[in-house]
């Protein structure tokens, strides 16, 4: 019987988008997330392929929104503020309807069984 392969995440990190342009993209600090659990990266794509004289003839592939589910624990209650667009008064974070969260970049680091 066989198993599925170990699977391992870590090194989640978070960057604020400060600008994104023509002329390039510019981050803020590098963030490092504790306590990853899962990360799930659905790229929403499909593949559509013709067939003609005996074999494939023509393939055209589509791209949609990439969807991440990441599952953490615990985390800091300062990052998910600032994650949500929300502010801390007096060491209270308050929520708004009118929160609004920035563009983030994110990373993180996976590992497979047998495979360095």
């Amino acid at each position: 019987m066989n198993e599925a392969p170990k699977i391992g995440l870590d090194n989640v990190v978070i960057a604020k988008v400060l600008s994104d342009s023509a002329d390039g993209i510019s981050f803020g600090d590098v963030i490092a997330l504790k306590g990853a659990v899962n990360a799930t990266v659905n790229p929403n794509s499909d593949v559509a392929v013709d067939f003609a004289d005996n074999g494939p003839f023509f393939s055209a592939s589509n791209r949609g929104n990439t969807e991440l589910n990441l599952e953490m624990i615990d985390v800091d209650v300062d990052v998910l503020a600032q994650l949500l667009g929300q502010r801390k008064v007096n060491g209270i974070t308050v929520e708004t309807p009118l929160d609004q969260s920035s563009d983030y970049a994110l990373g993180f680091r996976v590992w497979l069984a047998g495979k360095d």
